[in-house]
């Protein structure tokens, strides 16, 4: 295959030429950038919830498990106190107090039962010793001793305050194991019966050592506590590490990641970097149990939802992808059949076989585009019909406007003058007959000049001048930039000829107060256009204008009303508005308001 070849192949399947492609590119974008979204989401929700959730796990988990070892501590301090709160005990201590070196031995050998008493007291419990001040430490003779020890086995003074959990050191025994001692200063009191412990070394006579296996704690820790949800469990007093009860040997962490508990609270939690620290107060003492647990462990069940939703989101985009791949061929194969069809029609060699047969949605189409066809095909000669029969009908627009009365009586007054040999008079509303007629009629147009339009309304009013006396005062005030401006015509007079019959009373020849007096007003306001018909007729009932202005409704046959609004609405649109305003015998006024379009559209080109 030659580049060219190959150019051209590729050029066949680009996007821009087959919908089948644009299709799969669109909802293979869609898909993925959906999936992207919904994977993101899901993540940073299903995050949340299982850390919130494990978090709230492990923090249950590290209260039970602190719970439990108090509960040790409290059973090795109750029979701490059953062994050495007795009067033999007593008698034993005394001795201790002063005891001499000749008398070491047979001292150590009388406190064997208390010592082995205090040993297998509970199960973690190593060894068990007592030292003195005079430098004797009294221990059972099945433990040796690896080296000479001091009265706090080297532990600072001050760290001893009543019963305390020391750091966790070698055993002072050949095992040289790890134990975590647990020292009880012992004081002597002459008034008592027992010996008590002692607030602080200073103030004790002797210290009773119980030394816990390190290890032992440890198994015990675990074994209270559920796997998935313990980190890495640490022994705290006022912040500082007294054991490390990790499962493994992980290195401990920096002395910073601890932090003491406050003295009021029983539990709390501490966000670190990539962990969380968990603590739990032992008792009412300061001792407390850390939970060091990672991050990653918290989520360690979420990294299995992840890589079911990764797999579940590629079979789904392969899936849809397959999918509209299939799907968008069976559809282009159709639509090029109407695209064939389209081509025809114009080329003009369109026939009815080339409708599709199938009965989906693409088929319903292609009826309809045969049904549009032949319906466009009637429709334009109907078109041609119907321009010649437009133009007779706006001709006859203005003559289905006019009042047939007003006509027959023009022409009859015409006809007295003219037997009365009033032949100017006759001349002249033949002459203003003839002018209404013809500017009404404008050569079958829809616009007129304002100019034109008030010609118009004089020429009326001069009719009915002649045939009532000269009564009635017309007068206009319209700008003279505004004299050119075309509005669709007849729209003034039949408000003119509403006010003369209905305002004056002039058809019926009744008598009036003051001269009739009708005023036609035009001014631009942008963006509108208003037209005024003012005079000082009987007066206007608002109410019964209105309805007949939107209604037709005509109880009394207001000329024209309806027929201007409708006309002006067709026109301009339904921001047209005609309002009405009266005070009878002083001042009646129809207002027309309309846009101001300039310049005016060609009306005629757009509608024929």
């Amino acid at each position: 295959m030659t580049m060219k070849q190959l150019k051209k192949f590729i050029d066949h399947f680009r996007p821009s030429r087959h919908i089948m492609i644009k299709s799969w590119f669109t909802t293979t974008f869609i898909v993925v950038a959906s999936l992207l979204f919904i994977s993101l989401g899901s993540q940073i929700f299903l995050r949340n919830y299982f850390l919130s959730h494990a978090l709230t796990r492990a923090e249950n988990n590290t209260a039970s498990t602190a719970q439990a070892f108090e509960g040790a501590l409290s059973s090795i301090t109750t029979r701490f106190v059953d062994i050495c709160g007795t009067t033999e005990f007593k008698n034993k201590f005394s001795r201790i107090r002063r005891c001499k070196n000749e008398d070491y031995t047979k001292l150590n050998s009388d406190l064997q039962d208390t010592l082995h008493d205090l040993y297998v007291s509970y199960s973690f419990i190593r060894s068990a010793l007592i030292t003195s001040k005079t430098g004797m430490v009294y221990h059972r003779f099945s433990e040796k001793l690896f080296t000479t020890t001091d009265y706090t086995l080297g532990n600072q003074a001050e760290s001893i305050c009543g019963i305390t959990i020391l750091p966790a050191q070698t055993s002072p025994f050949l095992d040289q194991q790890t134990v975590i001692p647990i020292a009880i200063p012992l004081t002597y009191m002459e008034n008592t019966t027992i010996v008590i412990v002692a607030d602080s070394v200073e103030s004790s006579d002797a210290i009773l050592f119980l030394l816990l296996d390190a290890e032992m704690v440890r198994d015990f820790l675990h074994t209270y506590s559920n796997r998935s949800l313990e980190g890495s469990y640490y022994l705290l007093d006022s912040g500082n590490l007294i054991a490390d009860a990790s499962r493994t040997n992980t290195k401990l962490p920096d002395s910073d990641v601890f932090r003491p508990l406050p003295n009021r609270k029983d539990a709390l939690t501490i966000e670190q970097k990539d962990a969380y620290l968990i603590l739990n107060r032992i008792g009412n003492r300061s001792l407390c149990l850390a939970n060091l647990i990672s991050m990653d462990q918290l989520l360690s069940s979420l990294h299995t939802i992840q890589s079911y939703l990764y797999l579940a989101i590629l079979v789904v985009l392969l899936t849809i992808t397959v999918g509209t791949l299939i799907a968008s061929n069976l559809i282009t194969r159709s639509l090029s059949k109407l695209i064939s069809a389209v081509s025809a029609i114009e080329n003009q060699t369109y026939d009815s076989s080339q409708i599709l047969t199938q009965s989906d949605e693409l088929g319903q189409l292609s009826k309809s585009l045969d049904s549009m066809y032949q319906t466009i095909q009637q429709q334009i000669e109907q078109i041609k019909q119907e321009r010649q029969a437009k133009y007779n009908a706006e001709i006859r627009l203005f003559s289905e406007q006019i009042n047939p009365h007003f006509l027959y009586n023009t022409l009859e007054y015409i006809n007295m003058e003219v037997y009365s040999n009033h032949n100017k008079n006759a001349s002249m509303m033949i002459q203003n007959l003839a002018d209404f007629m013809r500017i009404g009629l404008n050569f079958g147009g829809e616009l007129i000049s304002i100019s034109k339009e008030l010609a118009h309304v004089q020429a009326y009013v001069n009719i009915m001048n002649y045939r009532f006396s000269h009564k009635i005062c017309f007068t206009s005030d319209i700008p003279k930039e505004l004299l050119s401006y075309e509005i669709l015509k007849i729209i003034l007079q039949p408000l003119v000829e509403n006010s003369i019959r209905h305002g004056f009373g002039l058809d019926n020849s009744s008598s009036y107060l003051d001269v009739p007096s009708i005023k036609i007003e035009v001014y631009r306001d942008d963006p509108w256009l208003y037209l005024r018909v003012i005079d000082n007729g009987s007066g206007i009932d608002i109410e019964r204008a209105t309805q007949i202005l939107h209604t037709g409704t005509d109880g009394q046959k207001h000329v024209g009303l309806n027929n201007v609004y409708q006309r002006l609405v067709f026109f301009y649109g339904e921001t047209v508005k005609i309002t009405f305003s009266s005070i009878p015998y002083y001042e009646n006024i129809v207002q027309i308001r309309i846009p101001f379009i300039y310049p005016i559209p060609d009306f005629e080109e757009e509608h024929h």
